[in-house]
């Protein structure tokens, strides 16, 4: 039988793989951000073994892409998955660029998917940030506050691709499913604080992943569940604001406004 997707694209993050659970493994180089990078390199390649594994028992071909969005780089390129295509981090088309390119690509990607994402700031989820992690930020989508993952999650639906595989610490999957409730999701990791989880052992981490990613074939299209819930409605205005500890009520840094939500969140 023909496959529900021929392309998937999946965005990464250090901060939610299973074993990572301090700054010190995610900012700052040397031994402890290698080490957390060989975590997450592993459970790419999981994901990406399961999923090709269950195409190619259906005798049908399955294109993956990944796209590297931790800002340092979180991701081994020279021991992943060599049937992947790879962008790297420092990639200066951005997500938005990526994104862009994937639609563009001899087969298009037709589905987005996550592994190792965080939660957004505020939610006392495990290593819980939106894109700055030493600049505290509020981001906000017509006045609601917004992740990383609903932001790109969101951008890629405005261009038709629907949201089907997250992985992270339980908080950060609540709140994907909240938004996309139908897509496949995997907890790595149980969240007892900022800086504190308590995390699936790495082979098992990596086993579970394996098992679950062959789910997204499972999916369709056009799924009710897989649509964005509560989509704010035109026009949009995205805000990024900035906290100051000493208690001064933040102001917008950065605001983008329109009628198409693509092109809104284009440059986050």
């Amino acid at each position: 039988m023909s496959l529900p997707f021929r392309h998937v694209f999946f965005v990464t993050d250090l901060e939610g793989a299973a074993g990572v659970t301090d700054w010190s493994q995610t900012r700052e180089g040397g031994p402890a951000q290698e080490a957390a990078r060989a975590l997450l390199t592993a459970e790419i390649n999981a994901v990406v073994a399961g999923l090709l594994g269950r195409a190619a028992a259906a005798g049908e071909a399955l294109q993956v892409s990944v796209w590297d969005g931790h800002g340092t780089g979180g991701t081994r390129f020279d021991a992943l998955d060599p049937r992947v295509v790879k962008y790297r981090h420092d990639d200066p088309r951005g997500f938005g660029g990526v994104l862009e390119a994937v639609r563009a690509a001899e087969v298009p990607a037709d589905a987005l998917g996550f592994i190792g994402q965080h939660a957004m700031e505020g939610t006392g989820g495990n290593l819980a940030h939106t894109y700055s992690s030493t600049r505290v930020k509020l981001h906000r989508l017509n006045g609601v506050p917004i992740g990383e993952f609903g932001t790109r999650a969101l951008h890629a639906w405005a261009l038709g691709m629907p949201t089907v595989f997250f992985s992270g610490d339980d908080v950060a999957c609540r709140e994907a499913t909240a938004l996309v409730p139908g897509l496949v999701e995997v907890a790595v990791k149980r969240s007892t604080g900022v800086t504190t989880a308590e995390c699936l052992p790495h082979e098992e981490s990596c086993r579970v992943l394996a098992e679950a990613a062959p789910r997204i074939l499972d999916l369709a299209p056009d799924d009710a569940a897989l649509v964005p819930r509560d989509l704010p409605a035109p026009p949009y205005c995205y805000e990024q604001l900035r906290h100051r500890k000493w208690g001064i009520v933040p102001r917008p840094t950065r605001i983008a406004r329109g009628d198409d939500l693509a092109q809104v969140l284009r440059n986050v």
